[in-house]
Formats: structure tokens, sequence, C-alpha cells
């Protein structure tokens, strides 16, 4: 018991301790004030803007305008084939990892 008074005696009672204990809070204030991000730059990093293509092209040719509708339409197609590979691949790779049932091997 008389070791619990005297711990607080001390604790009350000593200046110098409260002095250090402040100097810990600024210490660990200044800490978290620096620690604190700094904010974020806006998005107008770029010296030189991105050019924009002109609109000075000049128009498709009729030919040109069918191959590349073409194009368009193949790679449709292609999108479209790759699509149900995947889904493919999905489902069996689903029925390889689902254990059979019914077999006690």
């Amino acid at each position: 018991m008389a070791n619990r008074s005297n711990c607080r005696s001390q604790r009350g009672g000593d200046p110098n301790r409260a002095r250090a204990e402040a100097q810990a809070r600024a210490i660990i204030a200044q800490k978290r004030a620096a620690a604190q991000p700094e904010p974020e730059e806006p998005m107008n990093r770029y010296i030189y803007p991105i050019p924009q293509p002109s609109s000075s092209c000049p128009p498709l040719s009729c030919s040109a305008q069918v191959c590349l509708e073409r194009i368009l339409e193949a790679q449709e197609r292609q999108t479209e084939l790759l699509s149900e590979l995947l889904t493919a691949v999905q489902a069996l790779t689903a029925a390889a990892l689902v254990p059979p049932t019914g077999s006690n091997s």
C-alpha cells in the first residue's frame, strides 16, 4: 500500500516529469503533423499539351470505307469467338475443380 501512495505522490509532485511529458507530447504532435501527406498537385503536370489530331484529314474513298467496315466486322466476329472460348474454358475449369459425386474411392 505504501508503495502505491508513493507512486501517486511522485506523479503529481515532480515538475521535471510534467515538463518531460509536455515535451514528449509536443514532439509527438510535431511528428504527426509532419507525417500528414501534402495535398496532391492538380493534374496539370504536363508542360507540353498532348497534341490533338487535326481535323483536316482527307475524306475516305468509298473503297477505303468498305474495307474499314469489313475489318471492324471481322474484329467483332473474333471478339465474339474469343468470348465464347473464354466461357467454354471457364466451364471446363469449373467442371475439373468440382469433385465427382457418388464415387467413394
